[in-house]
């Protein structure tokens, strides 16, 4: 298509868009268009955000006529930590029921040492980025950085946020904007040197 986006992703973004958001055709191709300009604006392809889009629907659909606004936010959240959209997605959606929210809030009240987050309070924000955010901002308010944490320290972190490896760690508390591969005890320094390379080895 005109937007660099495949016809196939373009369908499928258009199908979640008027079957889960209750849009027009008319709307979802502009929703397309909008999509595709967002990702010009923060420097990510037209196809990659499609992709996104049509690929995330099924977890979109939640959300009715806000999925746009908060699959553009998750876009925005991934592109400033380098966590993939569906990655955001799995570990915000932990906090989607009570029990959900009580057992990940417990997890990370345990790891932080007191009662810093409420499980309420994550289970009432619906806005998977706004959940992100007041999971980090927990964190970082203890004063940690992923650089000050002991390795058995990252590790528990990862384990009670449901991360898939510590280079999430490291790219939540950073906010670095490249995907990180491989867990470890390494610096954040050195996994933002390592997500660099990756990142030309494949443009």
């Amino acid at each position: 298509s005109k937007l660099g986006v495949s016809n196939q992703d373009f369908a499928r973004g258009s199908q979640v868009a008027i079957k889960a958001m209750a849009q027009t055709g008319v709307q979802a191709a502009a929703t397309q268009r909008e999509i595709a300009a967002l990702g010009m604006d923060i420097g990510v392809a037209p196809s990659k955000m499609a992709s996104d889009f049509a690929n995330a629907g099924p977890k979109l659909a939640k959300f009715g006529s806000d999925g746009v606004q908060a699959f553009k936010d998750l876009a925005v959240a991934a592109k400033v930590t380098g966590i993939a959209v569906d990655r955001l997605l799995s570990i915000t959606e932990k906090f989607d029921t009570f029990e959900g929210a009580a057992r990940q809030a417990g997890k990370l009240n345990a790891a932080l040492g007191g009662n810093f987050v409420n499980a309420m309070d994550l289970m009432m924000a619906t806005d998977p980025v706004e959940r992100f955010n007041m999971i980090r901002d927990a964190i970082l308010d203890t004063g940690l950085t992923f650089d000050t944490m002991s390795y058995y320290q990252k590790q528990f972190y990862t384990n009670s946020l449901g991360l898939s490896d510590v280079g999430d760690l490291a790219l939540m508390l950073q906010g670095n904007t490249e995907l990180l591969a491989d867990a470890g005890d390494q610096s954040a320094a050195s996994y933002v040197e390592q997500a660099k390379r990756a990142q030309n080895l494949m443009t």
